[in-house]
């Protein structure tokens, strides 16, 4: 932008300095170049703007792909850390999963009774919008 400035101001410069004393016919070929300059100089600055626009676009729909990243995986943490923290509630391979708010619960327990628990603990940590898929299996003995 600063580069185009200059070229402007150096352009402008010029064309005053020889319109000084020119023949009309000169004059006239001197207005229509220092017209071209300026469309192309106004040309030049739209397409760096909309270039610019196009970056900042591109730029915040990466920033929201990471905001739901980490909302995905803050997700899993708080559900798998809320199951862990139960107490009297053992899962084994325990794994939790959060793809667009589909939160999937997988692991063993002992009994059925253990096996609600468990969905009720997670679902309780859900936010709004959040589905739970209980794939909690009960071990046999």
């Amino acid at each position: 932008m600063l580069k185009q400035t200059r070229l402007w101001l150096l352009a402008s410069v010029a064309i005053t300095g020889i319109m000084t004393g020119c023949t009309p016919e000169a004059k006239q070929d001197y207005d229509q170049a220092g017209s071209a300059v300026t469309s192309a100089a106004k040309s030049t600055g739209k397409a760096l703007s909309e270039d610019t626009k196009s970056a900042g676009n591109s730029m915040s729909k990466m920033a929201g792909n990471t905001k739901a990243a980490l909302t995905n995986d803050q997700t899993s943490a708080s559900v798998q850390e809320a199951l862990v923290a139960a107490k009297d509630l053992k899962i084994d391979s325990l794994r939790v999963d959060t793809d667009d708010k589909k939160v999937t619960v997988q692991g063993y327990v002992h009994s059925a009774a253990d096996k609600s628990r468990a969905s009720t603990i997670a679902k309780g940590v859900l936010g709004p919008g959040y589905t739970l898929q209980d794939k909690i299996a009960v071990a046999k003995p």
